[in-house]
C-alpha cells in the first residue's frame, strides 16, 4: 500500500512551463504522478552509479517498502 506525503515546491515560471511541457509529452494529466516518476527516474539513475549513499538509501527504502 502506497502512502503519500504532500510536498510543496516553488518554481520559476520558466521551470513550471518546462514541467507542463514534459507532462504533456509524457501523456500525464496531473503533476503529482509525473513528479513522482521524475524522482524515481533520477533516483534510479543515481543509484546505478558509484554513489554509495544513494545505493544505501535505495536499500533502506526497499526494506521499508517490504516491511509495510
Amino acid at each position: 500500500m502506497s502512502r503519500h506525503v504532500q510536498t510543496n515546491i516553488n518554481l520559476t515560471r520558466e521551470d513550471h512551463e518546462k514541467l507542463i511541457a514534459m507532462m504533456d509529452a509524457g501523456g500525464y494529466v496531473t503533476k503529482s504522478p509525473f513528479v513522482r516518476w521524475l524522482i524515481r527516474q533520477e533516483f534510479d539513475r543515481r543509484a546505478g552509479g558509484e554513489n554509495t549513499a544513494i545505493a544505501k538509501a535505495n536499500f533502506v527504502i526497499a526494506e521499508e517498502t517490504q516491511a509495510n
